[in-house]
This record gives C-alpha cells, sequence and structure tokens, in this order.
C-alpha cells in the first residue's frame, strides 16, 4: 500500500512511522487498500488549538474518508484511525453475507 502524508507542520520520523505502520495493519482485512492518504489541517474546527486528521482509504470500490480533531496530532491521527477501522470491519462484514 502506499502512504502519502501531507502536513503544515514537521512530522518526524518516529510519527511517519508510526503512522506508517498503523495504516499497514489495517490491510489485516484484506481489501486491497491501494493508497492511503493522511491529512493533518490547523485551526479549522470547533476545539481551540486543534489538529484535524483525515484519512482517505482507497480500495476496489468505495473509497473510505475519516477525520479527527484533537490538539495533539497522533491523538487525531488514531481517533481517525480507528474510524477507519470501524469502517473496514463493516465493510468486509457486509461483503461477506453476499
Amino acid at each position: 500500500m502506499k502512504v502519502l502524508i501531507e502536513s503544515p507542520f514537521k512530522i518526524n520520523d518516529l510519527q511517519n512511522q508510526t503512522i506508517k505502520d498503523n495504516l499497514n495493519s489495517l490491510e489485516k482485512y484484506n481489501q486491497g487498500i491501494t493508497r492511503a492518504q493522511v491529512y493533518f489541517k490547523t485551526d479549522d474546527g470547533n476545539i481551540a488549538n486543534a489538529i484535524e486528521a483525515k484519512i482517505e482509504l482507497h480500495l476496489p470500490g468505495p473509497v473510505i474518508f475519516v477525520s479527527e480533531e484533537d490538539p495533539d496530532a497522533m491523538v487525531a491521527f488514531k481517533g481517525a484511525l480507528d474510524k477507519a477501522d470501524r469502517q473496514l470491519r463493516k465493510n468486509k462484514d457486509v461483503n461477506q453475507q453476499y
């Protein structure tokens, strides 16, 4: 899976590797994820000094798009990752029924 990360602030190597490792763990659902894009945005929400993490997963069929806000970028990413995990599980369950 190709992982693209865009951020208006510096992402250090450890954070970069953590993001990639967490996204690669989503392959356990065998959904054929071809690309994952992670976007971080600042000052764009209801929480003061919040950073919004958006994850876009490209797979055959639907594109999964999730986001989460938190003052800490990695906490926001983890929240968005949890949402993506739930959507992938739901998508897998629906596909197994047919």
